[in-house]
């Protein structure tokens, strides 16, 4: 038994609701932060040499579907 036991208290759902929610603003960040240079970022996907016919489609798609899925988790849906 712990000395200070938030859950008994709280129960366990807000810290699964910080944690949800860190996790939506990290995922937020580093999508913002990749498309604010989509060309470095196409070239770092050309550098690991994973279908670099597609790096342009690649480079658009994944830093947005990291702010979609980030604002999903921070608003809440499909939790």
């Amino acid at each position: 038994m712990y000395v200070f036991d938030v859950s008994r208290h709280f129960g366990t759902k807000p810290k699964i609701k910080v944690i949800q929610i860190s996790i939506g603003l990290m995922f937020m960040l580093a999508g913002l932060l990749k498309m604010t240079d989509l060309v470095l970022f196409e070239e770092t996907i050309v550098e690991f040499n994973v279908l670099p016919r597609y790096s342009k489609l690649f480079s658009i798609i994944i830093p947005s579907f990291e702010v979609v899925a980030g604002a999903c988790l921070v608003i809440g849906i499909f939790s």
